[in-house]
């Protein structure tokens, strides 16, 4: 498992009631992997 595979899950718990936490782990995974497509459609 990559670290944007855990920032995407991370992200994706914590949609849609902690929005500014998934966006903060979007982000942390986005810099790891631009292309990562989980975190691209989240």
């Amino acid at each position: 498992m990559t670290a944007a595979d855990k920032y995407y899950l991370k992200a994706k718990d914590y949609y849609p009631y902690e929005i500014e936490e998934a966006l903060e782990a979007l982000e942390y995974g986005l810099s790891a992997d631009e292309t990562h497509a989980g975190l691209l459609t989240l």
